[in-house]
């Protein structure tokens, strides 16, 4: 899979449903298929997947913010387990 920002994945999962749907609209279940069907999605910040519940596995949210063209990091906030 080629590089991109996390919030892809589940775009990207969903033109894989529509994909196996024959190019017909998939289901909301057909698309959590596909994200749990990929073991890890590459993203520009590393890699990235969701449990069998369709949640990120990774529980760290990393906080940047854009100046001048530039993203500069602010800090990472970690929730759950």
């Amino acid at each position: 899979m080629s590089e991109r920002a996390p919030q892809h994945a589940p775009a990207e999962a969903a033109a894989e449903a529509v994909k196996a749907n024959g190019g017909k609209m998939p289901s909301r279940a057909d698309v959590l298929d596909q994200i749990r069907k990929a073991p890890k999605f590459d993203t520009i910040i590393g890699s990235f997947s969701f449990d069998k519940s369709g949640d990120p596995t990774s529980k760290i949210i990393s906080i940047y913010e854009a100046k001048a063209d530039v993203w500069d990091f602010l800090t990472q906030v970690k929730f759950g387990t």
